[in-house]
C-alpha cells in the first residue's frame, strides 16, 4: 500500500516538474515580459520549485535503487523527509503557482483581446483545427476557451497544462 502511494506521489511530482518546465519556458518569453510585469517574480518561484522537485525526485530515485525492498531502517527517515518535501511542493504548486499562472493567463488574454496583434506568425502556432486557418480572433477565442476549460478542470495538472496552452497560444510559444 505504501509503495503504491509512493509511486503515485512520484508520478504526480514528475507531472508537476514537466508542467513547471513548460511554464518556465513561457515565462521566459520576451513578449510576456512586455505584457505582464509580474512574470519575472513568478518565473523565479517556478524555477525554485522546479529545482526543488527535480532534486527531491532524483534523491528519492537514488534511495529506491539503494534500498529497493525498503527494509533498511536507516533510510526510512530520509525517505519520509523526501516524500514530505515532495508533498509540500505539490501543495505549493496547487495553491501558489497555479493561481498565479491563472491570473497571469487571464490578464494576458484580456490584454491581447483589447489590443490584438496585427498579424500572426503561424509557424509558432500549433496546427489549426481541421479545415480552418489561424486568425488573430481565432487564436484569442481559442485561448479564452482554454482558460475557461482550465477553470472547470478537476485535476490540478490538467488545469495548469490548459492554462499553459492558452498562454502559449497567445504568445506564439508552442506547448506540446
Amino acid at each position: 500500500m505504501a509503495s503504491d502511494y509512493l509511486e503515485s506521489s512520484q508520478n504526480d511530482a514528475e507531472e508537476i516538474a514537466k508542467t513547471l518546465q513548460q511554464v518556465d519556458m513561457l515565462l521566459g518569453s520576451e513578449k510576456l515580459n512586455q505584457l505582464y510585469e509580474g512574470a519575472a517574480e513568478l518565473r523565479k518561484n517556478v524555477r525554485k520549485m522546479l529545482v526543488n522537485i527535480r532534486t527531491d525526485l532524483e534523491t528519492l530515485n537514488n534511495l529506491e535503487k539503494e534500498d529497493p525492498f525498503k527494509n533498511d531502517p536507516s533510510l526510512a527517515n530520509q525517505r519520509y523527509k523526501l516524500i514530505q518535501k515532495i508533498e509540500t511542493t505539490k501543495i505549493d504548486f496547487e495553491f501558489e503557482i497555479v493561481p498565479a499562472l491563472e491570473k497571469l493567463t487571464r490578464q494576458v488574454v484580456e490584454k491581447s483581446k483589447q489590443d490584438p496583434p496585427e498579424q500572426l506568425d503561424e509557424k509558432t502556432l500549433p496546427p489549426p483545427p481541421p479545415g480552418e486557418r489561424w486568425t488573430v480572433q481565432k487564436v484569442l477565442d481559442t485561448a479564452s476557451q482554454f482558460v475557461e476549460q482550465a477553470a472547470r478542470a478537476g485535476a490540478i495538472f490538467t488545469k495548469a497544462y490548459t492554462l499553459a496552452k492558452a498562454l502559449g497560444l497567445v504568445l506564439g510559444v508552442p506547448i506540446p
